[in-house]
């Protein structure tokens, strides 16, 4: 077989692979050197014997104006990456169509020298196969086809296994994110040719081929070349109109849809003008929590990941930064931490999905205690507000008065919490009410509320032998929370989700009976979470407690709810997207080695 050497226009300067894919293409669009396939050359067997066949690269470049797109096809499928030199890669050889097409190659094609000054010869990854009497220029091989024309094959390149294969799942990634699978349409699979049919079954084949075994690329694909012309991919911002700009409503953040808490910029975030919460609250009773909190925060029974979740404990034990870090950890890095608010033993946090920081006032926070002459605050309040797009929110976190026989001490509570919290300060107000929960839309309050089962505990205990709804419902006709609020002493304007689980107070800590000691406490639905909304419904999801955590002698009570929301103005204080990014980072460092050991990941509640 003859043997050329390439020339630019027979003047003897030698072009690289570089310049030539620069002509050849005004993409910034580049393939990666990933997913080559094995192609056995007639006249070369002889010349590499290793245990692993060298790869080689065929290139078809459909020559045309300098500043025209080349089409590059890679086995019926097409791949890729920014930043990298578009390679072809054929089950088969394939000769020129023209005359034209291997005129182009013969004035373009490249040297062994160019070639090395942008590959590293030192690289082990990534090595130009040696040859007999190779030569300063690359000397390629021609072929003799059907119709007598010539075409070209590249120097064969050798890559090693590991590069193979890493940047064949970089591709897949790639693809997986830009071109995500999609089912064909009937009417297009009936189109398809039998070489697109062949050609795609042979790339899934040379996919398989380097793909480690139990990948989670397997059930994965490329992206094929009519996926690839119809997708249309619209990078950056939307483009503004200087129109948009002069309009009152954008300079002035009115209601229109230039405000940033306006209606437009809500309906792309929550088309049907809802918003989803996690709410919980638990007594821990001065314990360290389990290392394990899923089964807190992300029950079996929840479906979606909620926009917030709330959390409120009380007796909370350990150190404040250590419990806002657990929860980050098991929340992940979708959502981060609001804010947060401290008052004795009372936690109060708030995290929420991190692409809604934005639309946000700057949160405001408040306390009372019950107790004002005790520095060690076990009674009492601590409330955050703020307003999103247009809807003031208000979470109240408290602990009552206990005790059965102290019912009008802690209505007496509840009104002196609601009398003597002064939010909002800085979100603009019409009229100032007395009562706090009527200055803002929507009022959640979560706590140990220490109301109790008004019943003899034997009685309550009889019942609960043969648990169920109709045993819970029987038990709240005396549960002094309903009673009070029939009667309109407390907490008469809020409404309660159906309780459909038992009692939450009081167990022996570390097992799930109730309390066996000299106390002999009535078991009471202590634990609640309450709500109203004077603009807009609210509707309680779900509404239960978490039975398998057994450190403190209450059940953690949690609640799945969705608010109404409304467009804003942007004449409120914004938070500007501020979260706890120390709390974040050390969250993301702990999932990072949770995820490592299998021990902790499997480590149940206590």
């Amino acid at each position: 077989m003859d043997h050329h050497l390439l020339e630019d226009g027979g003047t003897g300067k030698k072009m690289g692979l570089a310049r030539l894919a620069k002509s050849c293409s005004s993409s910034s669009s580049m393939n990666s050197l990933s997913g080559v396939e094995k192609m056995k050359n007639k006249n070369d067997n002889n010349d590499v014997q290793e245990d692993r066949k060298p790869e080689e690269f065929s290139m078809d470049f459909h020559h045309s104006s300098p500043g025209s797109r080349v089409v590059v096809k890679q086995s019926g499928t097409v791949t890729l990456l920014p930043s990298k030199v578009n390679v072809v890669s054929y089950s088969g050889y394939q000769s020129c169509e023209n005359v034209n097409t291997r005129t182009s190659i013969n004035e373009n094609l490249c040297s062994f020298e160019s070639v090395g000054q942008s590959l590293p010869s030192g690289d082990p990854d990534f090595q130009l196969t040696p040859k007999e009497n190779t030569t300063s220029c690359v000397t390629l091989q021609s072929v003799e086809g059907d119709t007598g024309h010539h075409s070209h094959l590249p120097p064969q390149i050798k890559r090693s296994n590991s590069l193979t294969r890493l940047s064949e799942v970089i591709n897949q990634i790639h693809n997986l994110c830009m071109f995500p699978a999609q089912p064909i349409p009937a009417k297009e699979k009936s189109s398809e040719s039998n070489y697109k049919t062949s050609k795609s079954l042979t790339a899934s084949a040379s996919v398989k081929e380097y793909e480690p075994e139990g990948s989670l690329l397997q059930h994965c694909r490329s992206a094929s070349l009519d996926e690839l012309t119809s997708t249309q991919i619209v990078p950056g911002l939307p483009s503004l109109l200087p129109a948009d700009l002069k309009r009152r409503n954008y300079l002035f953040g009115g209601l229109g849809n230039g405000s940033l808490l306006g209606g437009k910029e809500l309906d792309r975030y929550f088309p049907n003008r809802n918003f989803t919460l996690f709410i919980a609250t638990w007594n821990m009773n001065g314990k360290e929590p389990p290392v394990n909190l899923e089964e807190f925060l992300l029950p079996e029974a929840m479906e979606r990941v909620p926009d917030f979740f709330v959390i409120g404990t009380q007796e909370s034990g350990g150190s404040r930064s250590e419990w806002e870090v657990r929860l980050q950890a098991t929340i992940g890095p979708s959502h981060v931490l609001f804010t947060s608010a401290v008052f004795g033993v009372l936690h109060l946090i708030v995290f929420m999905r991190r692409d809604l920081l934005w639309f946000c006032s700057v949160p405001e926070e408040d306390t009372y205690s019950l107790r004002p002459g005790i520095a060690y605050k076990t009674k009492g309040g601590v409330a955050i507000g703020f307003q999103f797009f247009g809807t003031r929110m208000l979470f109240i976190n408290s602990h009552l008065t206990a005790h059965e026989e102290k019912q009008a001490l802690r209505i007496q509570n509840f009104r002196n919490i609601c009398h003597s919290l002064e939010l909002p300060r800085l979100l603009p107000q019409k009229h100032k009410h007395k009562d706090v929960t009527h200055r803002y839309d929507c009022v959640f309050w979560l706590g140990d509320l220490n109301f109790r089962l008004a019943v003899d505990r034997d009685y309550v205990l009889g019942k609960l032998k043969k648990p169920g709804n109709d045993t819970y419902q029987h038990l709240l006709q005396w549960d002094q929370l309903s009673q009070a609020r029939n009667r309109g002493e407390a907490f008469s304007e809020f409404e309660e989700g159906p309780i459909t689980f038992a009692p939450t107070f009081k167990y022996d800590p570390g097992t799930d009976h109730y309390d066996t000691s000299s106390k002999q406490r009535v078991p009471s639905y202590t634990d609640r979470i309450l709500f109203k909304s004077s603009r807009g419904s609210v509707k309680c999801c779900s509404y239960d407690a978490c039975p398998l955590f057994r450190t403190s002698d209450h059940k953690p009570v949690s609640g799945m709810f969705q608010c109404q929301i409304r467009p804003g103005k942007d004449d409120v204080p914004f938070a500007a997207g501020i979260f706890n990014r120390d709390v974040y980072l050390e969250a993301i460092r702990r999932r990072k080695q949770f995820m490592r050991q299998p021990a902790l990941r499997n480590c149940p509640v206590q």
